[in-house]
Order: C-alpha cells, then sequence, then structure tokens
C-alpha cells in the first residue's frame, strides 16, 4: 500500500456508530491469548542521537548491548520518529497515527504533552494489545497527556510506573517547580537516589519474571539521554551544563540497563518468543549530541533531527546480523507489533505505518515508491516562541523538504524555501536539487500537499498563511539564557533580568570593538516614512546598542555617518570619508578594505541610500595613499 494510500484509507472506510460498537466488542472477546503470540518488549530512548550508538558509528560511546541487539537482528538504517519533539513522536507511535491526527492543540504543544490526547478517541497499542490477550505495562516516561496528568493505566496499561515530565534523575523531581514526578499506577513512588532508568528496568525484570499463561507487552521508554544532564555513577550529581562526556555516560547507563533487560529474558529461556525493538523518539539535542553523517537535530525536519536509531529482534522469525535500508517510520513499530501479537487497531483509527515483518523476514519487498510525511509546527510555551515550522516526505531516495517564512507574532507567510535531496548520494542533505530536478520537485510537492489536504480535516491550516505584504518582519529582539538549568533555550530571562542582559551585551560589544576590524553597519532604510510606518514593508535601522547601552555607548560612526531615515534628511545618506576627493559625482566613498584574494575593495553609498562595491581600479596609487591616512582607524 503506497503512502499516499494509507492516509485516505479512512476515505474508504466509513464507520457508523453501530459498527464501531460491534467491532468493540469482538476486541473485548479477543481476550484470551492465542499460542503463537510472543512477548513483545518496545525500548524507547529519549534524544539519541544516530550516531551515538556504537553499531551506527559511534567513535566515543559503548553500547555493547545495544550493538548485541542488532547483530542478533535487524538494524535499520533509515529509521524514522514520527516528529523532532518528544511529546508528538510518543503520541505516534503509541497509536500508530500521525500527529496531527490529533488536533492542532496536540500537534502544536511542546513537551508537556496535550490535553487531547484521549483514550477514547485515540485508542493506543496498549489497549489493542490487552484486547488481545495480553498483559501490559509501561516504565518509563510518559509524557502524552501531562496537562491533565492522565496516567498510562488510562490507556490499556495494567502496570505504569513511571513521570510524566522530564526530572532529576536521582530525586526525581520537575527541575522547574520541585514537584514530585515518580509514579506507581498514579500514585506517588519514593525511590529518591535511585537513577530513574535503573527504577524502568527493575520493574521491567519483575514483570518480566511474573507467573502468567499470558504473553506480555512491556512498552518502556527510558528518560536517558535527555536532559537534565547528570553523572549516573555519582548520587545526586547536580544536573549540570550541556557537556559530551557527561552524555556518553548517560548512553552507556542506558545501554547498560537494556543489557539488563535482556539477560532477563536469557535467564528466564523466553527471549526466543520475544520481540524486542529498540529505537528513540526523535535525534540527538543539538550541541551535545552525534547525530553524524546526518544534518540537524532534535527539532528539525533535517534527518538528523528524525532519523534514529532502529533495531528489531526476533530469534528464529527475523534473520541476524541483517541491514535494512528501505524507509520506515515510527507508525510501522504500532502495526508490527499489532501484527505479532495479532492485535488490531479500531476500524476508525486505522494504522498509517504498516506491518514491517515480511519485508524484514525477506519474503515481501518494501514499496520503492512508499511515501513518509513529516510536519513541524509549534506554538508559545513556556514563556518562549519557537520559530521554525517545517514540513518534509521522503520517498525512495529523495527527500523534499519546505522551511516557512516567519513573519513575526507567531506568523508565517505562504512562502517558503523548498530544498529536495537524493538521500543515497548526499546523506547530509548539503546538495539542494530543487533546480536542477523540476520534476521531482513536482512530484513530491504535489504528494505533500495532498497528505497535508488530508491532515488539515482535523489540525488547523498549515502554516497559518499571511503574506509578506500584510505582517513587517519581525524586529530584533534580546534574548539572555541561563543553559545551567535551560540547556535548549526555552526560556528568555531578558525581561525578567534587565541588568544581566544589559552587561552581558556591553561585554559582547567591547568584544567586538576590539577583535572586528570591518564594521558591517546596517543600510539606512530610503523608502522609511515615520507617518507611515505601519505600513511600511521594511522598518528602518535600529541602534541596538544605543537602546541597550545609551548614546555614550553607541555604534561607532564614520564622518556624516549617523543612521538617519533618508526621507528625513537625504544628505545624510552619504557618508563622506575623502571629502576633499571624491571620485564620483553620484556618491562618496564609506569603506575601504582588503579582501581575502589581495584585493582592494572600496564601497560607495548612493544617494538614495544603496551601496556598491568596486575594485580598486577606479582609484589612483594617489587616491589609496590618501584614503589610508584620513579614514577613521575603526575602519582600517
Amino acid at each position: 500500500m503506497g503512502g499516499r494510500e494509507i492516509f485516505n484509507l479512512q476515505k474508504l472506510l466509513p464507520v457508523t456508530a453501530c459498527l464501531v460498537s460491534a467491532c468493540l466488542s469482538v476486541q473485548g472477546a479477543q481476550a484470551t491469548a492465542s499460542k503463537n503470540q510472543p512477548n513483545v518488549i518496545l525500548i524507547l530512548a529519549d534524544d539519541l542521537g544516530y550516531g551515538d550508538v556504537g553499531c551506527y558509528g559511534a567513535p566515543d560511546v559503548k553500547t555493547p548491548n545495544m550493538d548485541k541487539l542488532a547483530a542478533q537482528g535487524v538494524r535499520c538504517t533509515d529509521g524514522y520518529a514520527a516528529f523532532p519533539v518528544c511529546s508528538p513522536s510518543r503520541a505516534a507511535i503509541l497509536t500508530g497515527r500521525y500527529p496531527a491526527r490529533f488536533g492542532p492543540t496536540y500537534e502544536d504543544y511542546y513537551g508537556g504533552g496535550s490535553p487531547e490526547l484521549d483514550p477514547i478517541k485515540h485508542p493506543t497499542i496498549g489497549q489493542m494489545m490487552k484486547d488481545a490477550g495480553y498483559r501490559t505495562a509501561c516504565f518509563g516516561k510518559w509524557n502524552v497527556s501531562n496537562l491533565n496528568r492522565r496516567r498510562a493505566n488510562d490507556f490499556g496499561f495494567d502496570r505504569w510506573v513511571g513521570l510524566h515530565l522530564n526530572h532529576d534523575y536521582y530525586t526525581h523531581k520537575l527541575e522547574r517547580t520541585g514537584e514530585h514526578d515518580l509514579y506507581k499506577d498514579g500514585k506517588p513512588y519514593d525511590r529518591k537516589g535511585v537513577w530513574s532508568d535503573t527504577i524502568f528496568a527493575d520493574e521491567a525484570i519483575s514483570f518480566i519474571k511474573a507467573d502468567s499463561e499470558k504473553p506480555f507487552f512491556i512498552y518502556l521508554p527510558f528518560q536517558a539521554p535527555h536532559s537534565p544532564f547528570q553523572d549516573p555513577d555519582v548520587p545526586f550529581d547536580p544536573p549540570g551544563k550541556k557537556k559530551r562526556q557527561t552524555l556518553i555516560k548517560m548512553i552507556e547507563r542506558l545501554d547498560l540497563e537494556i543489557g539488563r533487560v535482556l539477560k532477563t529474558l536469557d535467564d528466564q529461556k523466553i527471549a526466543k518468543n520475544t520481540l524486542v525493538i529498540m529505537t528513540s523518539d526523535n535525534g540527538g539535542a543539538q550541541e551535545v549530541a552525534r547525530n553524524l553523517p546526518l544534518s540537524g537535530a532534535k527539532q528539525l525536519l533535517q534527518d538528523g533531527g528524525i532519523r534514529v536509531p532502529l533495531i528489531l529482534r526476533w530469534p528464529g522469525v527475523l534473520p541476524e546480523g541483517k541491514e535494512f535500508s528501505s524507509p520506515v517510520n515510527a507508525m510501522d513499530l504500532t502495526a508490527t507489533i499489532a501484527a505479532a501479537g495479532d492485535a488490531k487497531p479500531r476500524p476508525d483509527s486505522p494504522f498509517d505505518g504498516i506491518d514491517l515483518l515480511p519485508a524484514l523476514k525477506g519474503k515481501a519487498h518494501m514499496e520503492a515508491e512508499r511515501a513518509i510525511f513529516f510536519r513541524r509546527r509549534m506554538v508559545k510555551v513556556r514563556q518562549n516562541q519557537n520559530f521554525i515550522r517545517q514540513s518534509a516526505v521522503r520517498k525512495g531516495d529523495w527527500k523534499y523538504l519546505r522551511t516557512y517564512n516567519y513573519l513575526g507574532d507567531g506568523k508565517y507567510s505562504d512562502q517558503f524555501a523548498p530544498a529536495l535531496y537524493n538521500l543515497k548520494e548526499d546523506i547530509a542533505e548539503e546538495k539542494n536539487l530543487a533546480a536542477s530536478h523540476p520534476e521531482k520537485l513536482q512530484t513530491l510537492s504535489g504528494l505533500l500537499d495532498g497528505w497535508e489536504a488530508e491532515m488539515s480535516k482535523t489540525a488547523a491550516p498549515f502554516p497559518e498563511r499571511e503574506t509578506q505584504s500584510e505582517k513587517a518582519p519581525a524586529r530584533e529582539k534580546k534574548e539572555l539564557y541561563d543553559l545551567s538549568s535551560d540547556l535548549s533555550e526555552e526560556n528568555n530571562l531578558a525581561g525578567q533580568m534587565p541588568g544581566k542582559a544589559r552587561r552581558l551585551f556591553a561585554e559582547l560589544a567591547d568584544w567586538l570593538d576590539a577583535t572586528v576590524a570591518e564594521r558591517y553597519l546596517p543600510r539606512p532604510n530610503p523608502r522609511y516614512s515615520p507617518e507611515d510606518n505601519a505600513a511600511s514593508a521594511a522598518p528602518p535601522y535600529r541602534d541596538l546598542r544605543h537602546e541597550l547601552l545609551g548614546r555614550e555607548r553607541a555604534a561607532p560612526q564614520a564622518d556624516g555617518a549617523a543612521m538617519t531615515p533618508a526621507k528625513e534628511n537625504p544628505a545624510l545618506t552619504m557618508r563622506v570619508w575623502a571629502k576633499g576627493k571624491p571620485q564620483q559625482k553620484d556618491g562618496s566613498f564609506v569603506k575601504l578594505f582588503v579582501n581575502p584574494n589581495g584585493k582592494t575593495i572600496i564601497t560607495l553609498r548612493r544617494p538614495d541610500g544603496t551601496e556598491v562595491n568596486l575594485s580598486h581600479k577606479v582609484l589612483t596609487p594617489e587616491d589609496l595613499a590618501y584614503l589610508n591616512r584620513i579614514r577613521p582607524p575603526g575602519n582600517r
């Protein structure tokens, strides 16, 4: 089934209330487990980078247990999360459906999870496996229904020990509020001093060992290696800044906990009858994780944000040591688990993914033309605004990516930057082939348009379109972040700590004055008018140094170089250095510099406010000597 057929499946299944009721009754009658049903463990890491696992090329991280898992099963090279951020990605893997299907509130929310993920409206794989006769459990980070504090038990899991959000690994308290955030079946659970992921592995091991005639399904979403960055070998290590060495220790501890769970399967002699899947909810965090050879990181739809480690093992069913290169996504995992466990999605909530088992077994080929779609949108949360909106489609070796233009005030234009990549030849997404492959661009663009139209039935149109002429670009804003507690730069403190912002800005200005020889001051806007500023498409130059540091610390200006709008004083659009020897009738010299190739360049400012670069050939040696002698020190 192709990608377009998958997302249009609802059109082919008009479901009445009677049919839903009948199907639910059938599911309820399924509660007796089949002898052929395997145990299933879905292991989910948090922010694990593509290149931070040994079998995916990590040069500095030791992950023997994950590597062994890959050697005993199938390692997918092109496995994708559904979203580059935690909550929507987890909702997709739990339901087998694109996050956009849950409505705009959920799709837009960052981190906190949505009040709209409802167990009645959005059945999870936990509910499906329970209906199929499994005993079910979730041990770890829930993160999909946090605003109303719905627990995993409400979504089909018999047992839940875990957290709603990211907490201190030792105290189990939320960094921002100090709220206790470790629960056992909805009640506060006190295991202070024990590393969070050790608790989750302990609970999984106990659940595996429990006597039962039923097979088990364990959803094991570990917290590591997500921030806060804490040393797993140092009890009560305070949350630190983004340090690569600490991240490595956290990944290696994650691998150890995974190894403990896998050893339990061996000890209980049930490994051969257990399907184990290990993956990550999204790519690694920028600057601290290793996503190479991919570009981008968490938050982005470049492959570094969405392509993740993905390993499947089922001894005797799946081949050993196989590398699988066809593109697959998180919703495929949901469909695969359901197929293995003889569980069924609800007719009104069909999977957006497909069962991978036939292809992984080598008994069938993945459809080369199957399309996988992505969309990334955010709204204001936690006193910060995230300004990245993207959508993308992967089909075969090709990927089409749109990045929308931001206009300010949470609005986006209907204009976007298109990018087309051949990932087989360009895994780092460095060569944009949009101009050279217009037919491929048109095909993938059409697929994406069709998918977004389908998603718009439940989500808001993407983006909230507003043309460039309707809204002027956003002006500069001051930003101040405390990286010790806000690694992702989510909480802008500039308004709360103006003194700190001013001091750091002053240090930056001093550094620029001392080290940057060339002054790249903005050009005045000749079309600016104070009377009709509201309708202007381009605001005038703003001297932030003047605004933050006062007139005495304003940006240095050359003679006659005040950045006054042209309409107020056209004469001042000409910055005059060589007052006595102008070489052009329509302007005067504003800058003189030597480029890396040794060529002397001058910049000419015209009366209309525009600038043009001219080579040294328009000047005589005497002119050059004169200009070098009289130009201001700040422009040397």
